[in-house]
């Protein structure tokens, strides 16, 4: 997954700073890394979460660094009185010159409105300058490993509404308690089949709950919040909640709201109101007081299409 997700991700950070409309870079992207519109999507939203990340947390860094700048010029006047000219003095006015740096660029940063990202982590990065120290033999042992974290992670984005996982990664739990992923690849990975089935897989962390929310979801049929809200016709007239009811008009099974009215004599009144007419009779659930009635679902009218 290394060429279609590590490198589309910097190269859409770095054209993102340059202020190229998103627009643009997507249909761009699409065609020079080979991946779908929700893989692009899925690498921005993953991406933008990141810059959000950063800057969220930059005020915090800051205070840290001028708590931490307020301590060492305590630490610095002590020694001053107690041991002037001493080393330990010297290298705590290195140590002090370095933060007053570091808070300097970060306020110059949080001004500009600047982000700065090292994929792969920082703390990786300084590894190459002591390869002995950190265990590697050669520079080229640090590279591949440097390679390997950068595009080591991806993301993938999805709806409410879809079912065990999304478009591009589905779940189905099998029965020794096990989830086997079926992985939608980018084009420019997809040989025989663009899926890439991962059988045996088992969470470390939180795999029962997992288990526990996808027999949920299909228990419920896919359908993962509650219609649409009331109209205000029907809540005035008492309505007081929704369940879900199946279009009949529809070309295709899809979910519309039916509002329900626990006055069996209100339904007629809300039947003029909903068809315009003086003479609209009561629906037949109306028979048999003191049950809620199901009131006919309205549907939205679709742009361009027959209602």
């Amino acid at each position: 997954m290394r060429i279609s997700t590590g490198k589309p991700k910097r190269v859409l950070f770095a054209r993102m700073r340059v202020g190229i409309p998103m627009g643009d870079l997507k249909c761009e992207f699409l065609r020079r890394f080979g991946i779908t519109a929700r893989q692009f999507n899925a690498i921005r939203v993953g991406l933008e979460g990141k810059i959000a990340s950063i800057r969220e947390r930059r005020p915090e860094l800051i205070a840290e660094a001028e708590s931490r700048i307020q301590r060492a010029e305590r630490v610095i006047r002590i020694l001053e009185a107690r041991e002037p000219g001493s080393e330990k003095l010297h290298q705590k006015k290195r140590r002090l010159g370095s933060l007053r740096a570091r808070l300097a660029a970060r306020i110059a940063d949080r001004d500009s409105g600047r982000v700065r990202l090292c994929f792969g982590s920082r703390r990786l990065f300084h590894k190459q300058f002591a390869l002995e120290e950190n265990g590697y033999t050669s520079h080229a042992e640090w590279k591949e490993e440097w390679r390997a974290a950068r595009s080591g992670q991806f993301f993938v984005i999805g709806s409410k509404d879809e079912a065990s996982g999304n478009q591009s990664c589905r779940a189905a739990v099998e029965d020794d308690g096990s989830v086997t992923l079926r992985l939608r690849l980018p084009d420019a990975l997809a040989s025989d089949s663009k899926l890439l089935v991962i059988p045996g897989v088992r969470f470390a962390y939180r795999h029962e709950e997992i288990l526990r929310a996808h027999a949920a979801h299909a228990r419920s049929g896919g359908l993962r919040e509650p219609p649409a809200p009331l109209f205000p016709e029907t809540r005035a007239l008492g309505a007081n909640w929704a369940l879900p009811a199946e279009s009949r008009h529809a070309n295709r099974r899809q979910y519309c709201s039916a509002d329900v009215v626990d006055d069996p004599s209100l339904v007629e009144e809300w039947l003029s109101i909903v068809l315009g007419t003086a003479d609209a009779r009561p629906h037949p659930a109306s028979s048999g007081a003191g049950n809620p009635q199901v009131l006919p679902a309205r549907r939205r009218r679709q742009p361009g299409g027959l209602n």
